[in-house]
């Protein structure tokens, strides 16, 4: 058995312990942190040419949130918008994002 084969995808166990390196396929990939209000971070793999409003619809699904309800921000507080890709806005791999919900309503305080 080679160096190579016992990394190969048809062993048991290696793969899944083992930490993913970039290869070709990978390459087409990066990974983003979204981190909410409380600090809490959601990593998403998402393909470097897709727009932004799949992740940020994917975030919506995983945390039961409306689509459309959190705002994205990433850097110095650049709202991300969903019709861009990872791509355009050369977003490095682990970027991370910011999730902001937007908060309606209440009342005026009266003294």
């Amino acid at each position: 058995m080679g160096d190579n084969d016992k990394y190969s995808s048809h062993t048991n166990g290696f793969a899944s312990t083992m930490k993913p390196t970039m290869t070709d396929n990978d390459s087409n990939f990066i990974y983003l942190k979204f981190v909410n209000q409380k600090d809490k971070a959601t990593h998403l793999k998402v393909v470097r040419n897709a727009k932004l409003q799949k992740a940020f619809d994917q975030y919506c699904k995983h945390h039961h949130l409306e689509i459309g309800a959190p705002r994205f921000f990433y850097g110095d507080g650049t709202r991300l918008p969903g019709y861009v890709s990872p791509l355009d806005l050369q977003l490095p791999d682990g970027a991370e994002i910011h999730v902001f919900t937007e908060m309606n309503g209440g009342a005026p305080i009266s003294c």
